[in-house]
């Protein structure tokens, strides 16, 4: 069974809708070295710490699954998972097999106050590829920045999905070629911390070139993460082997 998710998917975390930024008007208009306007306040503080929350919860699946990670990489792609390929059947077993309640439950032990997270299968995955870059790159690779030849990429989805896939990657690849030392800076901030507000500004100029003609899309700060996380991936499978760090 293949079931198509969306590719952006709001988190909800401590029983609250986290708002990110939507970059999509200023990934046309804003100029090189512009900043996003932001108002300090004791929200901004919550959302710092659900940044950590959702930190957390990503680190204690990809610690839980790890040999299974790669496995969840093989059996998707950036529209679609493939649950029969994962010895699946729906959502809830997926849920349960990666192990996303009792993470969960470890998250809501740190959080005086209790806390919800609520992702989609391909949300997770995204976090499960950027966990796995950084774990292969504690720092910066040496390749970053060199004309780094992508893998090319298999797909899972099939009929509309599939074009939908295909775009999702190529922007994904697009933004990672533009920028790709700005895009290994960004994965090393904390979620919905100042300095991932400060890290994303010079990938904002690249998304509106990136785009297909004729297409739009809506972006939030977490949803840029994750589209570098994929790209970054990507790079980083082309040295598997170790021979570059």
């Amino acid at each position: 069974m293949k079931q198509s998710i969306p590719a952006a998917v709001a988190l909800l975390v401590a029983g609250l809708a986290v708002p990110m930024h939507d970059l999509s008007a200023q990934a046309r208009d804003t100029p090189t070295g512009s900043r996003i306007e932001r108002e300090y306040s004791s929200r901004e503080l919550r959302q710092d710490r659900a940044g950590r929350f959702v930190d957390e919860f990503a680190r204690c699946v990809y610690d839980r699954n790890r040999t299974e990670v790669p496995v969840l990489f093989a059996a998707s792609d950036p529209a679609t998972i493939d649950y029969e390929e994962l010895g699946l059947v729906n959502f809830d077993r997926f849920r349960s097999a990666f192990a996303m309640d009792r993470c969960m439950e470890d998250v809501v032990r740190l959080s005086p106050t209790g806390v919800v997270i609520s992702t989609s299968p391909t949300s997770l995955r995204l976090m499960m590829m950027e966990r796995a870059y950084l774990e292969a790159y504690p720092s910066p690779p040496n390749w970053l920045g060199q004309d780094v030849a992508v893998p090319e990429r298999s797909y899972v989805s099939e009929g509309e999905a599939l074009a939908s896939a295909r775009g999702l990657a190529d922007f994904a690849d697009c933004i990672v070629a533009a920028a790709p030392r700005e895009s290994d800076a960004l994965l090393r901030t904390p979620r919905r911390s100042e300095a991932e507000n400060i890290a994303v500004q010079p990938i904002i100029t690249h998304l509106g070139p990136c785009l297909a003609e004729g297409h739009t899309l809506g972006l939030e700060i977490e949803n840029v993460r994750q589209f570098v996380a994929d790209g970054l991936w990507q790079r980083a499978s082309a040295y598997a082997d170790g021979s570059d760090n």
